[in-house]
């Protein structure tokens, strides 16, 4: 029974390492676009829950790593838009 087991064990622990090195190789092989893109989607979302500070900083960062991120200026600009509105 105990080789039984230890043979479960063994299969598990090789499905968890299996499962490791794939998540490492899709964020290795992810592009930066598409981590500035979730930066930005994610600042907006920020704002609409109310935590416009949080969103600004997210998308004042995005705009240090890709100055040219017209995303994060169009989310900026909507987000002091609509702070504008509110005061």
């Amino acid at each position: 029974m105990e080789h039984i087991n230890k043979v479960f064990e063994e299969e598990e622990e090789e499905e968890e390492e299996e499962e490791e090195e794939e998540e490492d190789s899709i964020i290795r092989h992810s592009s930066n676009k598409a981590k500035r893109d979730l930066r930005t989607a994610s600042s907006l979302l920020y704002h609409r829950l109310g935590d416009s500070n949080k969103g600004i900083n997210g998308l004042q960062d995005a705009l240090k790593l890709n100055p040219q991120n017209s995303f994060a200026m169009l989310n900026l600009g909507i987000i002091y838009s609509d702070l504008e509105n509110h005061n």
